[in-house]
């Protein structure tokens, strides 16, 4: 039978312990890379030669902080891109072999003391159509020749399909706790779908494999009531008119 002593103390113990759980939980801080698309986008095209296919690529150039500090990271690096504010980010591959790259590329001139550790989480916003599954490609984050890179590359690993989103959260679990290391991005972040054995029209008559746009309006529901009964009262004034006409 537990002391007397322990029965009176046992609540304030399990109170402690919660407390102490919540303050590590919430102690996780993600290192969050966000930024909006483009609508201008990219048009890159090679022609097929010495025997190789046609690459036709279209990307969209996203605006991220152009450096971040890692001081005091864990749990995730979370890389969160969003269409223009009111638009969506439609992707319509021309054929079964197009693929749809996300990328952003960040270095740093000391370790951060963190690398990648686990499967990606990909989570969509506005979702219209069927979204394709992602791995996490060659992504990396780790201090090697000098250099600390933050090399975050996904592309999907299924047939693309015909869809638009407003929004793409891609969460990768990180090892360790960030030093105080700021990164500077290099190069660019983007969206891009690609067709590597392209043999169609050249720009800029090609296919839009990505765009930018606004969504399609949805009509009101007092539109839609007042075009019933517009359709609803056709009958009636054609028999109208021709009780006059006669």
């Amino acid at each position: 039978m537990p002391h007397p002593l322990f029965r009176a103390i046992r609540p304030f113990l399990f109170s402690s312990a919660f407390i102490l759980l919540g303050l590590i939980s919430a102690s996780a801080q993600d290192l969050v890379i966000s930024g909006s698309a483009s609508a201008s986008l990219q048009t890159s095209y090679d022609p097929p030669e010495y025997g190789f296919p046609g690459v036709l690529q279209m990307s969209s150039t996203v605006g991220v902080p152009a450096t971040i500090n890692t001081s005091g990271a864990s749990g995730y690096v979370d890389l969160e891109f969003v269409a223009p504010i009111g638009d969506q980010i439609n992707v319509t591959p021309d054929a079964s072999g197009d693929d749809l790259y996300i990328s952003a590329y960040y270095v740093a001139s000391s370790n951060a003391g963190l690398s990648l550790n686990g499967a990606i989480i990909v989570t969509f916003t506005g979702l219209v159509g069927t979204a394709p599954t992602f791995s996490s490609g060659g992504s990396y984050f780790g201090y090697s020749y000098g250099e600390e890179a933050l090399d975050l590359d996904f592309n999907a690993t299924t047939t693309l399909s015909d869809f638009s989103f407003t929004g793409i959260e891609i969460s990768i679990p990180i090892s360790g706790v960030g030093n105080n290391v700021q990164l500077s991005q290099s190069g660019i972040a983007q969206i891009q779908v690609s067709n590597d054995s392209y043999s169609g029209a050249t720009p800029p008559n090609n296919p839009q494999l990505l765009s930018v746009t606004s969504p399609e309006p949805v009509p009101e529901p007092s539109a839609i009531a007042f075009l019933g009964l517009s359709a609803f009262s056709l009958p009636f004034l054609r028999r109208l008119i021709r009780r006059r006409t006669c």
